[in-house]
């Protein structure tokens, strides 16, 4: 009974009311932080980091440090997320500002503690191949450089041993680096900080500032005065309490931003249904916003991208949301029903990318038939993997129509996955080998 009424207050105390007024708590910390360092542009880690940083002073520009690649045994410096646009503001600025959270009772996210120093080493040795570095500043201030109360001594050598097979692979893409005169340098600000970076004026690196946002607390809540329960890491996993299940796009952070005063100042009982009110109304007008059809230019046309409920004449692939994912063949089209949730990216390349490739080569390959697609609400994710693989497989680098994908290499690159990680994208790569293809897929696995 006891472990039920704790169970019951817990998740009481975990609803959005408590979640928004911890994100402003935190959102605070992060600003103040900011104004320490005016001349640094200050970017949001997606997705959790948008959260705390305000859009009026806060880049545009999105960067993608994911967690797991920093996660011990699985560190990498993943060519799909390089986030190389932000060296050109590295340059001009002399520095960044990232921004990220965790709810886990950690100081700093993976993302922030192991990711991002990967990430500066590894850029810090390609440039030191490509003669931009010194072997003097590499060893001054270029070396993977951790922060000591997050990462043993045991781990941070692993991540060492794994850096000049990194910028080997970075070197051999097809990605041109700025040439850099000094190393990138990590740093890290959290609500434990008792003390800042300072680096003078003129440093001999440019400093990386990573800033975790939330407060570490004890089980991850703690009552304040102001009348709600702190939440650390509150803009985690947001799908979770953001009202997604009422409307297409759910609480996002620029709604959030743009309406955070009036949110705010709601009592506990008037924000969730305000919150499903607003959220609804962002919907629709998004939905009129995007009710457009684009034309990818590059392919002559060939394939186009729609955003709207309405379903165009013609050959076109139809994604819409449901409870499950699942495929639905029919004469002209392909409708793929697409679920939320943590299956999502597996579902994605286990059915869906799968299905599209064989529609793909019934109406792409040689045969002059424009195929839409037809996004009814708002599955960007999905969209744009079915755009990449139908541009990657069936056009030349030139947007000339080709021959499909013959090989396991082709089919990896046009997917930006390494298909042994899959085996479903494994078997599929190795029938485009063969140029065998007859599969048929259901909800729950792939048969051959």
């Amino acid at each position: 009974m006891a472990k039920e009424a704790f169970k019951s207050i817990r998740t009481a105390s975990l609803d959005i009311y408590n979640r928004l007024h911890s994100i402003d708590e935190d959102a605070a910390f992060v600003s103040d932080i900011a104004d320490r360092f005016p001349s640094y542009p200050l970017f949001a880690n997606q997705r959790c980091g948008a959260w705390y940083t305000d859009p009026a002073r806060a880049s545009s520009d999105f960067v993608y440090f994911k967690s797991t690649d920093g996660h011990t045994g699985q560190w990498d410096f993943n060519l799909r997320r390089t986030n190389l646009h932000l060296l050109p503001y590295i340059l001009e600025s002399k520095g960044i500002l990232l921004v990220d959270s965790t709810r886990s009772g950690k100081a700093f996210p993976d993302a922030l503690s192991k990711t991002v120093p990967l990430w500066c080493a590894v850029i810090n040795q390609a440039l030191l191949s490509q003669g931009h570095l010194s072997q003097h500043m590499i060893k001054s201030h270029g070396n993977l450089h951790v922060a000591p109360s997050c990462v043993g001594g045991s781990e941070a050598t692993q991540m060492k041993h794994r850096i000049n097979q990194f910028a080997d692979r970075l070197q051999a893409s097809s990605f041109i680096l700025p040439p850099l005169d000094k190393p990138l340098r990590p740093f890290w600000i959290s609500p434990r900080s008792s003390v800042l970076p300072s680096f003078g004026q003129d440093p001999e690196f440019y400093p990386v500032i990573c800033i975790s946002a939330s407060k570490v607390i004890s089980d991850g809540l703690e009552r304040r005065q102001a009348g709600y329960t702190y939440i650390q890491g509150s803009g985690d996993d947001h799908e979770s309490w953001s009202m997604e299940s009422f409307s297409l796009i759910g609480l996002t952070p620029p709604i959030y931003w743009e309406r955070k005063r009036e949110l705010l100042a709601l009592t506990q009982d008037d924000l969730p249904n305000t919150v499903k009110q607003i959220v609804l109304e962002e919907s629709d007008k998004s939905m009129v916003l995007h009710e457009n059809i684009f034309y990818i230019d590059a392919v002559g046309g060939q394939i186009a991208y729609w955003c709207g409920r309405t379903e165009p004449q013609g050959v076109s692939i139809i994604i819409r949301s449901g409870e499950s994912t699942s495929i639905q063949r029919q004469e002209t089209s392909l409708v793929i029903t697409a679920a939320n949730g943590k299956r999502k990216p597996l579902d994605l390349l286990h059915l869906v990318l799968p299905a599209v490739d064989s529609f793909g080569r019934k109406w792409l390959d040689d045969s002059g038939h424009r195929v839409i697609i037809v996004d009814q609400d708002a599955r960007y994710d999905e969209g744009i993997g079915i755009l990449m693989l139908l541009l990657g497989s069936f056009f030349d680098d030139d947007g000339r129509e080709v021959q499909a994908m013959s090989n396991p290499g082709e089919f990896k690159e046009a997917i930006g996955v390494d298909t042994k990680e899959y085996p479903a994208c494994q078997s599929l790569a190795d029938d485009n080998e063969k140029g065998q293809r007859e599969t048929c897929f259901d909800n729950n696995n792939m048969k051959r």
